[in-house]
Formats: C-alpha cells, sequence, structure tokens
C-alpha cells in the first residue's frame, strides 16, 4: 500500500512539474473582436442622416448617398430598391397633394373647391403608407446589410 501511496504522489509531482513548465502557445495576430468589427462596419439611420464608424453621412432624396453601402448584401439591396421605388411613389403623391390644395385654395368654385379637396385627402390615403413602407425597406436593409458585414470575414 505504501508502494502506490508513493507512486501516486511521485505520478502528481510529475504532472504538477510538467504543466509548471508548458507555454501557452502563441499567436501571432490577434483578430478583430465582433464588437470591434461591428462598431466600424455596421451604419445606424437617424433622420436624413446615417452614421458609420462615428461618421455622419447625409443620406439623400432617394438614398443616393447610402446605395453604395448595400452592395456587399444581395438581399439588402433588393430591399434598397424597393425603398426607393416606394418613397419615389411617395413624392409624386406628395407633390399631387400640393397641386390638389393649391388648386382647391385658388378656385372661387364650390364645386371644384371640394373635389379637390376630397382627391388630395384621397391621395394622402396611399401616400402615407408608401411613405412608411418605405422606411420600413429602408430599416430592413439596413439590418441585413449589418448582418451581412458581420457574418463577411
Amino acid at each position: 500500500m505504501r508502494k502506490w501511496n508513493r507512486l501516486i504522489v511521485l505520478f502528481i509531482l510529475t504532472m504538477m512539474i510538467a504543466f509548471a513548465n508548458a507555454q501557452p502557445p502563441e499567436v501571432n495576430e490577434t483578430p478583430p473582436s465582433l464588437a470591434a468589427k461591428y462598431n466600424a462596419e455596421a451604419i445606424y439611420l437617424r433622420y436624413s442622416t446615417y452614421t458609420k464608424n462615428n461618421e455622419v453621412y447625409r443620406i439623400g432624396v432617394l438614398g443616393g448617398g447610402l446605395k453604395h453601402e448595400f452592395d456587399s448584401s444581395p438581399d439588402a439591396m433588393t430591399l434598397f430598391k424597393k425603398y426607393q421605388r416606394q418613397r419615389r411613389w411617395s413624392l409624386v403623391c406628395s407633390a399631387l397633394q400640393v397641386t390638389a390644395a393649391a388648386v382647391a385654395f385658388s378656385t372661387r368654385d364650390r364645386g371644384r373647391r371640394s373635389t379637390f379637396q376630397i382627391s388630395g385627402a384621397a391621395i394622402s390615403i396611399v401616400a402615407v403608407p408608401l411613405y412608411i413602407g418605405s422606411y420600413n425597406n429602408l430599416n430592413k436593409a439596413v439590418w441585413f446589410r449589418n448582418g451581412a458585414i458581420m457574418t463577411k470575414s
């Protein structure tokens, strides 16, 4: 029994010495952390601007300043083009609303005035969902783009 105790103690001491002399593996290059990559590459929307790497850029009327950011993700580019299409129609509807309101206020004929007021209100029923949908698609496009950036090595 004493012989086994000595062997166990000798084995434990040998293991302790071996682990004490072991060196950690050398790492040549530390890859950037995921959080640092996200902070450098991700974009954030804010009204008519977007932020990337703590720099603020303008989006533009139809997102022209933002378009190049979606080149890395085909899904994001599809949603961005849908945003542009809906935004374009939303702007057309807004122009028609302004025109209808101008005509309604400039005419003296009551029948014509009410016709243009009703048509302006009807156009807004179309314009508001287009406007909201366009920005929902822009937010989705940014979300897909940021996801694609993170999965890219």
